[in-house]
């Protein structure tokens, strides 16, 4: 509270004169209307009307001689200070102060009484002291000196207030305050405020410490011309417009702090404002994420790195695809070809082995593309309405015989609740079947393999639950957690040879997880292992076939187009289509392909990818072209070793209408004749 000029005081003073002389006034006129020569109760000359307002008063008021003692003390004053107000009338004011421990402000008060000069005619302190309850109250105390009664005697006269409550309410904002300032600085955020100008006004030590600079060299600055590059000030400047608007907003933004070293803020910007709410200026707190954003930049370098790796194992892939599938095409081909034909039980037993291994070969082949398909989320179901049975039926059929040979019983324990038509993808059913059959037959060498196929509902999903059981070596327990693993085979018996890829049940989690479910393992050594995976599939109507579609058809008289470079896979596909009556001429480059469709009228061409002179891609594209003029089209049937999906989209935009991987089957090339000479 400011100290009272002495003009304010003598106001005062004033005014209570002139309220003495109303009160005298208004006793005379009573004292006149009663006959009467003094009031009610104490005498007259007792009860002085100023002394009463004086009692009255909230504020504590006093005066003292020129010794500091007091000569008069309102009972407010008197409260204020802790004594009784008779008791402190001829006390030295510096005495009752010192006792209650105000020594310094005592000894101010007396130096300023007994200062014979009286340099200073007005004193204002602050002091504490108790009450008659003992509670610490604080205590504003104005002293001025004054001239009485005209008698030119210096007297003090004295006001004191009580601001225990002001002081409470600043001693809770300045702990409030210094709670917050201390929770602040020990944050890990620097905080910068600024005018509206961009002028720093305040800067917290940990937006310096980011920074590098001391508040004294940011102060008065233009926080983006000191922190940021002329291509960064731009932006900042929209950023400040908008908070000077009002708006808030969090963003990245680098900086370079006073060694010139680039700093990653995140800030969070927002106005400020003044007691009018018009805006002054905009704080920013900033967490350094420079650490992260190193990060970041070497994460995304992995990933370049990562990606760079995957795009040369799948060109390595397509490559290796490309270049094994074209001779293995050859190998399984010619070997039924020559099935065809008489011979030896000796040498039918030598391309059975052949044909086998081929199809051992095309089925790692196959696995390997399995994997990268899964890995890029592009391997999709074809669920469709379909019978089990005669799914689970033709794995038996395939083991069967191989199983008798070894000793060991194959057992389908058939759950009748499965005779009913079910949604789901039975070419995916049948390969995680064959590989899970086909580990039990290779590792059980008496004994049996049993597979059990169930309906299960839970959770509202109706699963189809298979398991998979032999008697053959088990699994050691520490490897059953790592067979899903993909290039991981478990550890078999000493001199014993370790077959496949390591890729089969890798690819059956991946398939099961497509399908909506699960696979797992139990095994032990000597006494065999169950698997055990799990479809999630749907009640389903197969369509009635219309009467007369199930007879055998033929592709006798077909004329076809076969576009082929490879001599023994055309001799391939000469000798299938001889067999099946079809007449065909053969191109060995996409040119002779062109020269030979613009002469003649096709069924069907067989269309190679991979040509000299003019590939696969770019003669369907020239025929389909040729077609506009004649408004005809003719189904092209891309035929090749390359086996991603993606070869097989660019031969469908080139204008190919099917696709045909090698190695084929004469039945898959049968088939794909039959489908499109009828389209």
């Amino acid at each position: 509270m400011p100290t009272p000029s002495k003009s304010e005081l003598q106001k005062r003073l004033s005014a209570l004169e002139q309220e003495r002389s109303l009160l005298r006034a208004e006793l005379a006129g009573w004292e006149d209307e009663r006959g009467e020569g003094t009031l009610p109760g104490p005498a007259v000359e007792d009860v002085r009307p100023e002394i009463y307002i004086l009692d009255k008063a909230e504020d504590g008021i006093f005066t003292l001689d020129q010794e500091g003692r007091f000569r008069y003390v309102n009972p407010a004053g008197s409260r204020m200070l802790g004594g009784d107000q008779e008791a402190l009338l001829s006390q030295r004011v510096v005495d009752v102060l010192g006792r209650d421990g105000q020594r310094q402000w005592a000894e101010k008060i007396g130096e300023w009484i007994q200062d014979p000069q009286r340099l200073s005619p007005q004193l204002w302190v602050e002091i504490s002291s108790k009450n008659k309850l003992g509670t610490q109250r604080w205590l504003s105390m104005s002293l001025s000196w004054s001239v009485t009664d005209g008698r030119h005697r210096d007297e003090v006269h004295g006001i004191i207030r009580d601001i225990t409550d002001q002081k409470r309410l600043e001693l809770a904002l300045r702990q409030s305050e210094e709670h917050y300032r201390g929770i602040i600085e020990n944050m890990d955020l620097g905080i910068l405020e600024v005018d509206k100008q961009e002028r720093i006004t305040r800067a917290f030590p940990k937006f310096c410490a980011i920074v590098g600079y001391s508040e004294e060299e940011l102060l008065g600055q233009k926080a983006s011309e000191i922190l940021m590059t002329p291509a960064d000030r731009e932006q900042m400047e929209i950023r400040t417009e908008a908070r000077s608007a009002g708006e808030s907003e969090l963003y990245e933004s680098q900086i370079r702090n006073k060694q010139g070293e680039v700093v990653w803020l995140l800030i969070s910007g927002v106005p400020l404002r003044n007691e009018a709410g018009e805006s002054i200026g905009s704080m920013g707190i900033h967490y350094d994420i420079t650490e992260r954003k190193k990060d970041e930049e070497k994460l995304k370098k992995a990933m370049r790195m990562a990606n760079a790796a995957r795009r040369a194992e799948r060109r390595f892939l397509a490559k290796m695809s490309h270049e094994i599938r074209t001779p293995l095409n050859a190998i399984i081909g010619m070997s039924h070809l020559l099935l065809d034909t008489p011979l030896s039980a000796e040498q039918s037993h030598h391309i059975e082995a052949i044909s086998q291994g081929g199809t051992l070969l095309k089925g790692l082949l196959d696995g390997v593309l399995d994997i990268a398909r899964l890995e890029e989320g592009r391997q999709e179901l074809n669920k469709r309405p379909s019978m089990l049975r005669p799914t689970f039926e033709g794995i038996m059929v395939v083991y069967r015989t191989l199983l008798r040979d070894k000793g060991v019983a194959l057992e389908l324990e058939w759950n009748d609740a499965l005779n009913v038509p079910l949604s789901i993808d039975v070419q995916t059913l049948s390969q995680v079947l064959l590989n899970l059959v086909g580990n039990a037959a290779k590792f059980t060498k008496k004994g049996f393999v049993r597979v059990s196929p169930e309906l299960v509902e839970g959770d509202g999903k109706l699963m189809l639950r298979v398991r998979v059981a032999d008697s053959g070596q088990g699994i050691p327990e520490e490897t059953i957690p790592r067979v899903f693993e993909r290039f991981v085979q478990a550890e078999e018996r000493k001199g014993s040879l370790k077959e496949g890829s390591g890729l089969g049940l890798a690819i059956c989690r991946e398939l099961c997880a497509l399908h909506g479910g699960s696979i797992a393992a139990t095994s032990q050594l000597d006494q065999g292992s169950t698997f055990t995976f799990e479809f999630e599939v749907e009640h389903a109507e197969i369509a009635q076939a219309p009467p007369g579609e199930g007879h055998q058809k033929s592709i006798r008289g077909l004329r076809v187009l076969c576009v082929e470079d490879n001599a023994i896979n055309l001799m391939y596909v000469q000798k299938l289509l001889t067999s099946w009556g079809v007449a065909y001429k053969s191109a060995g480059n996409g040119v002779e392909a062109l020269a030979l469709f613009e002469k003649e009228a096709w069924d069907v061409v067989l269309m190679d990818v991979q040509m000299p002179v003019m590939n696969g891609f770019e003669a369907t594209r020239a025929i389909r072209q040729r077609e506009q003029e004649t408004n005809r089209r003719t189904p092209i049937v891309g035929i090749t070793a390359f086996a991603f999906e993606k070869d097989e989209e660019e031969g469908m935009k080139a204008g190919m209408d099917a696709y045909l991987k090698k190695p084929y089957l004469p039945k898959e090339l049968f088939q794909v004749l039959l489908e499109w000479s009828q389209a």
